[in-house]
């Protein structure tokens, strides 16, 4: 095996895991139509086939679970009625995309007939003024208004680290396309993290030098973002971090970015001053933020200083005021800063 194929097979390893999943799941649902976390699972399954074709380029197949993820979502919203249809019409999807298994490995073609029968029966769900038949088997709205009640759960926020191997480019792999999978589940800043970025002689374009860290606020959970990030895991580095965040949720946040800054104070890869800078800055913007610190360059970044000495306050005000009238202070600041840049 080449190493731009371990992606793929990695890919196609979970992808048969998921399609036995989505029949099994399939036959369940036929006795049990109004099942929600059956439901749910379904959605869930074909979520991750699609983000995962997207992401080792297999735009035919992710274009196609696509498609069965939107209706899958009107029925899980209400929108759509659950019948016993529409779940056979979903069994023949499954086929078919077990068919585009076997392409990708080289072992057939897709079933280009079942693949627009299909096609066309996912539109009649979703557009059931066409189909007017449907529609009266689809009799009794209280089966449509369960769901609505429990469609919206509370946003939380995830703070989540993405560290890839340097050879994930040359595995055939693009962090954008991670990017774009998790932008779908909510709002999300990205940080991008550049202190191993090497010289310009020793630049290797085809090496991922960079690592991020996001938040991402969703009213997803955090089965969904592993979802996303399920075919990455060998070999890279990746942590999800839930917080509870009641309101602004601004203590707990700046809490967990602390914790980053922390952690890249300790890490032996991301250690410099520039990052953790960087990292506090994120934390400090459109915020009130406390720091308790002796390190002169995070000094510099607060609007102002409470400088204690012997367990009391000795003076206040801003960094530039205190340098230029307390001596205490101004000897403590330099003695660190000539440590720091040591």
């Amino acid at each position: 095996m080449t190493p731009d194929q371990l992606p793929l097979e990695e890919f196609l390893e979970e992808a048969d895991d998921l399609i036995q999943e989505l029949e099994s799941s399939l036959l369940e649902l036929e006795s049990n139509l109004e099942d929600r976390s059956i439901i749910d699972r379904i959605f869930r399954a074909m979520h991750t086939i699609k983000g995962g074709a997207g992401m080792v380029m297999q735009s035919e197949l992710s274009e196609y679970a696509h498609h069965l993820e939107s209706l899958l979502d009107q029925v899980r919203s209400g929108v759509v009625g659950c019948t016993s249809e529409l779940v056979s019409t979903l069994l023949k999807a499954n086929d078919c995309i077990i068919g585009f298994i076997k392409k990708i490995r080289g072992e057939g073609e897709v079933d280009e007939d079942l693949k627009q029968t299909t096609l066309k029966e996912l539109k009649s769900y979703s557009n059931p003024q066409s189909d007017p038949v449907v529609e009266e088997k689809k009799e009794p709205p209280p089966q449509l208004e369960k769901p609505v009640k429990t469609q919206k759960s509370q946003k939380q926020t995830f703070l989540i680290t993405l560290r890839f191997q340097e050879e994930f480019l040359k595995l055939g792999s693009d962090p954008l396309l991670v990017f774009s999978q998790l932008s779908e589940l909510g709002e999300m800043s990205v940080i991008p993290h550049l202190s191993e970025l090497p010289d310009y002689q020793a630049y290797d374009p085809e090496k991922l030098y960079m690592w991020w860290s996001i938040k991402l606020s969703t009213e997803h959970g955090l089965e969904d973002i592993e979802n996303v990030l399920i075919f990455f895991q060998e070999g890279n580095q990746l942590n999800i971090q839930s917080i509870d965040t009641p309101d602004e949720g601004q203590t707990q946040v700046v809490k967990a970015h602390e914790q980053m800054i922390r952690d890249a104070e300790a890490s032996d890869d991301a250690s410099t001053e520039e990052e953790i800078r960087n990292e506090l800055k994120t934390v400090m913007k459109n915020m009130t933020t406390l720091i308790i610190t002796n390190r002169a360059p995070t000094i510099e970044l607060c609007d102002e200083v409470v400088f204690i000495e012997d367990g009391s306050v000795k003076a206040q005000g801003t960094h530039a005021e205190l340098i230029d009238n307390v001596d205490t202070y101004k000897s403590l600041f330099l003695e660190n800063e000539s440590v720091d840049t040591q």
